[in-house]
């Protein structure tokens, strides 16, 4: 989960840097799915962005799930803290942690949306820090 990963690998447990791991969850995997002009902060780039609170991001409490055919089960992390906001190719999906209707309903009507930021695989982020709230870090 990317909010387990910066809560706990980074914050906590100092495994990585925050850089480091924001790199590992954008440009790493953009590359390596051959996604284009996506994984960077940057002119023309296609703009999908999480704002979040490196201080308190967290994955949320951990539940079980029997949401696989056959009654299979999955363990789930469904409300994470920390995440303020969400854009999606430059429309905003997600503001104060909470979905935004309008952008939802503009899916296409066979799209599905899960209410949940881990589900959400996101290109780039705009962080938070605790002590100046307008800085970037670019991956």
């Amino acid at each position: 989960l990317p909010t387990d990963l910066l809560g706990t690998w980074v914050r906590e447990k100092k495994v990585l840097t925050l850089e480091e791991a924001i790199h590992k969850l954008t440009q790493v995997q953009a590359d390596l799915f051959s996604f284009t002009d996506r994984g960077v902060l940057r002119v023309g780039a296609i703009a999908d962005i999480v704002v979040f609170d490196a201080a308190t991001v967290a994955p949320g409490p951990v539940r079980r799930v029997a949401d696989f055919p056959a009654g299979g089960e999955r363990l789930t992390a469904d409300q994470p803290t920390g995440m303020h906001h969400l854009f999606v190719n430059g429309v905003e999906v997600q503001r104060d942690g909470q979905l935004v209707q309008s952008a939802l309903d503009s899916l296409p009507a066979d799209m599905s949306v899960q209410a949940n930021d881990d589900d959400l695989y996101i290109s780039s982020y705009l962080i938070r820090l605790p002590s100046a709230s307008q800085q970037f870090i670019e991956p």
